[in-house]
């Protein structure tokens, strides 16, 4: 949990230092209402009771999503212009994967129309490669202290 912790200030410490666009507590309230449809049909109480059990409110859980939606936003606008997918790149994917994309897909399954989502694939892996190097690389240049007491309760030194 300590090392999730860690993970999110070095990408909130990043956010700041960058010019990077956030989204609103509209896209935040938007995604929640998503959330209720896809989870639960659109169900309010339903929500309410799986928020009860949880101890959490609609507004924490609306906050929540709020940081998820900045993080994902982030790492999309920090990482996804030094990935490049070539067409070489699209088509071995392709041939390799062909028996699972014909089953997947079995209309439309030729390279031509599969390759706008295998590009997406392919560059949705390389972003999130390129995130953790990045994640590794900057914690290597931070000092981190852990001190025991502080997760356990106890009085720190």
């Amino acid at each position: 949990m300590a090392e999730r912790l860690i993970d999110q200030e070095l990408v909130r410490q990043d956010l700041l230092n960058g010019q990077y666009s956030q989204p609103t507590e509209k896209d935040a309230g938007d995604f929640l209402q998503q959330f209720r449809r896809d989870r639960f049909g659109g169900s309010e109480t339903q929500l309410r009771v799986d928020l009860e059990r949880y101890g959490l409110t609609e507004e924490q859980l609306q906050r929540y999503f709020l940081w998820q939606l900045t993080v994902l936003r982030y790492i999309d606008q920090r990482f996804r212009n030094g990935v490049v997918v070539t067409d070489e790149e699209v088509a071995a994917y392709y041939r390799q994967h062909r028996a699972e994309l014909q089953t997947a897909y079995p209309q439309n399954n030729g390279l031509e129309a599969l390759a706008p989502k295998i590009r997406e694939s392919m560059t949705g892996e390389r972003i999130d490669q390129a995130f953790e190097e990045w994640l590794a690389e900057t914690r290597r240049g931070v000092q981190i202290e852990y001190r025991e007491q502080a997760f356990s309760g106890g009085p720190t030194r």
